[in-house]
């Protein structure tokens, strides 16, 4: 998701969680919302992650809000998320269920949900149920 939103000419940071000394305009602010995990068989899981996005656009020559940059940035965001379903590294499947928001007081305020299905399939060592030999204790004696 940050790789795509970097893409655009405005972006010049993305900041995650928190904002860093040195704060730039003409960058995204990325916090998690929440995160919901659910398991789906044995080994595939599936999350249902709520980021905010505020996007803080650059000053134009006149030290003013760049209204037009930031109502093009809207537009930008609706597209890189039409995509359905993209897969990441990992085999994670991410599927975007919803961009909402709007330009507010100069910034630009974003909620995207998306849900990621992945695997856990974990290396195991142990024997296949068919092989595994069990000893009951009867209490009796032999």
């Amino acid at each position: 998701m940050r790789a795509e939103i970097a893409k655009h000419p405005a972006v010049e940071r993305i900041y995650l969680n928190q904002t860093a000394q040195g704060f730039k305009r003409g960058s995204f602010f990325i916090a998690l919302i929440s995160h919901q995990a659910d398991a789906i068989s044995h080994d595939l899981r599936r999350s249902r992650l709520r980021m905010s996005l505020v996007y803080f656009p650059p000053l134009d020559e006149r030290g003013d809000i760049d209204a037009a940059d930031l109502d093009e940035m809207g537009a930008a965001l609706a597209a890189m998320f039409l995509t359905p379903v993209r897969i990441f590294g990992g085999g994670r499947a991410f599927c975007v269920q919803e961009l909402s928001g709007a330009p507010r007081d100069g910034q630009g305020y974003y909620t995207l949900t998306m849900i990621c299905t992945y695997s856990v399939r974990e290396k195991d060592d142990s024997p296949p149920t068919r092989d595994v030999q069990m000893e009951f204790n009867t209490g009796g004696t032999t």
